[in-house]
């Protein structure tokens, strides 16, 4: 199940797992009391659809997507790379700032940059063909990382630790303030808090309510060098270099629990989570897939070697984009690796039913009075995923209680 419910209410899990025929399948019980049951992820490799080599342009680390449209950093700059046909990604345009930008995140139409030595670089991409630099600032200690929340940019800045830059003003973002940590390498921020990966310091969680004031809160010293992570709260998801992936409780931001990891066979660099699935950039070991339907127990379910190393990965609908140094930009095809899930949110007319799988995917919600091989599934709804999650309100009524619902995917 994806814990992300978790903070909309009260939980309760089975302790059964039902196991189908049919693998890209959850199921739940919905009796006056909630039992849910785990969905596992399918067995599958990614498959390569195409790939962007840069011809001379440098190194490509991390990137975003917005709609059709890669962000990708590079060593000699940001490069904008046309997906529409994944099988050919091509490239549109580059900036070339001179400086080496290693990370990038896109949103409406600005893409924000995190470079070692320029800072942060504000670039307008509402035409993807004719880039302009709207703004920059230069924080203390070298951008490696940037994170989007609010009108803040939160930036991991290496010996400068975390930097907070107001961005309400693209054309002139200013410096808010920081705290200084010893290798900030990733960020990841909700609410008030932000989630440092600090390499050989671990993780160290912050209070920024007051932006302009951070301060720790607590910290979880990682096996290896924390390099990546991703939230999905209550869990985190840390990319532990040659300790491959870890998974800790940050319920209680103060002190951070260790559930369970997976040494996976390369370094660690990133991890993007979809569902029950982590996607792990495994340097020279190419793109690992986990599924973290249990935390405590993670069980690899298939990978993809590429021919060089992964450094960034990003999930979007049946798609993986891998940023890999020298190679350039990869696709993958993800769609038979990622599990549907479903959880329960409480609310006061009762419950919600929440619905996990990947964008752009099209799944069938279907419920039983009876769990049995040959029981009679009917369909109580369609629906094609815009995001990764999808509520489904007031599923606890009479009409709906004492069946077992469980979710497909269906062929598109």
């Amino acid at each position: 199940m994806n814990y992300s419910a978790a903070n909309k209410g009260k939980l309760h899990r089975a302790d059964r797992l039902l196991r189908n025929a049919r693998p890209l399948i959850a199921t739940m019980f919905l009796p006056v009391s909630v039992l849910l049951a785990r969905s596992t992820a399918l067995a599958a490799d990614p498959v390569l659809l195409g790939e962007w080599k840069p011809d001379g342009f440098g190194n490509a680390s991390n990137l975003d997507i917005s709609g059709k449209l890669v962000a990708l950093a590079n060593f000699s700059g940001l490069l904008l790379i046309d997906v529409s046909d994944p099988a050919r990604p091509m490239r549109m345009a580059q900036i070339p700032t001179g400086k080496p930008v290693l990370d990038v995140r896109v949103v409406g139409h600005l893409a924000y940059t995190a470079s070692t030595t320029a800072g942060l670089q504000i670039v307008d991409i509402s035409d993807p063909a004719k880039p302009t630099l709207s703004g920059n600032f230069t924080p203390q200690g070298a951008a490696v990382s940037i994170h989007l929340a609010g009108h803040y940019a939160y930036m991991a800045a290496d010996y400068a630790g975390l930097q907070i830059v107001d961005v309400s003003d693209p054309e002139n973002p200013l410096g808010v303030g920081g705290l200084i940590t010893a290798f900030a390498n990733d960020v990841d921020v909700a609410g008030n808090v932000a989630y440092l990966a600090d390499r050989s310091e671990g993780v160290i969680i912050i209070d920024v309510s007051d932006p302009a004031t951070p301060t720790e809160m607590g910290r979880f010293k990682t096996v290896g060098q924390a390099m990546g992570l991703q939230l999905i709260w209550p869990l985190l998801y840390v990319a532990e270099g040659a300790s491959g992936l870890s998974i800790l409780d940050v319920t209680d931001a103060t002190h951070p629990v260790s559930l369970g990891g997976f040494n996976t066979t390369g370094n660690a660099n990133a991890v993007a989570v979809v569902g029950n699935v982590a996607f792990v950039a495994d340097g020279t070991s190419g793109v690992q897939v986990i599924d973290v339907s249990d935390p405590r127990n993670p069980v690899r379910t298939g990978g993809k070697k590429l021919n060089t190393e992964a450094i960034g990965i990003r999930v979007e609908g049946q798609y993986a984009y891998v940023g890999k140094g020298p190679g350039g930009l990869q696709v993958l095809d993800v769609s038979q690796a990622v599990a549907p899930s479903l959880g329960i949110t409480r609310t006061a007319q009762g419950a919600d039913l929440l619905l996990f799988g990947a964008t752009g995917r099209a799944y069938a919600l279907e419920s039983t009075t009876v769990l049995a091989p040959a029981a009679s599934w009917s369909v109580a709804t369609n629906v094609v995923l815009t995001t990764n999650q999808l509520s489904l309100p007031n599923f606890s009524t009479s009409t709906v209680e004492n069946r077992f619902f469980r979710v497909r995917l269906v062929a598109q």
